[in-house]
């Protein structure tokens, strides 16, 4: 009963015009985080070695990003 409800949400003219307008303002807002974060993240080499092999990794052998968060903070602990 639930998903036929949404399914008639979703495919709604209003709703779909809604979700147009929001995913770019979502995306631009995830962006500013992400260079919000960076800024003072990225203090020096080591999370910088740290990002790009994370998302080598994430790429390469595409492991669950909870794993490589783990490793991350591991790392980061242990070295840094």
């Amino acid at each position: 009963v639930l998903w036929s409800v949404a399914d008639r949400f979703y495919h709604s003219p209003w709703i779909q015009g809604a979700l147009l307008g929001l995913k770019p303002a979502l995306v631009a807002l995830i962006f500013y985080s992400a260079w919000s974060i960076g800024r003072v993240a990225f203090d020096s080499y080591g999370p910088v070695l740290i990002a790009l092999a994370a998302y080598a990794v994430l790429r390469l052998f595409r492991l669950h990003p909870a794993l490589i968060i783990a490793a991350a903070g591991l790392i980061g602990f242990l070295f840094l």
